[in-house]
């Protein structure tokens, strides 16, 4: 059975957020890369998953995406829970 190899890194992106992207890599040899991101709202069209509300441009949000594409929608960052942070901790 392979070992997983996990490594983190920061970056900033254009817009300024801070990104942890954090790699596991399956035993198959294929990465699947998991990111979370702080980010800007560019629009006030997306919604909050956890409140349904809509999230206002320029405000803070919480996003993930797994090899660049968004999964799970988008939280307002004040409605980001201790969970939620643990689970990106423990990728």
């Amino acid at each position: 059975m392979g070992s997983d190899a996990r490594s983190e890194s920061k970056k900033k992106n254009s817009k300024g957020a801070c990104a942890l992207q954090l790699h596991k890599r399956k035993q198959n040899g294929v990465d699947d890369v998991i990111t979370y991101k702080i980010e800007v709202a560019k629009s006030s069209r997306s919604k909050c998953r956890q409140s349904g509300e809509l999230i206002p441009k320029g405000s803070l949000r919480w996003a993930s995406y797994r090899r660049g594409i968004p999964i799970n929608g988008y939280v307002s960052l004040q409605n980001v829970t201790p969970r939620m942070i643990q689970g990106a901790i423990k990728v």
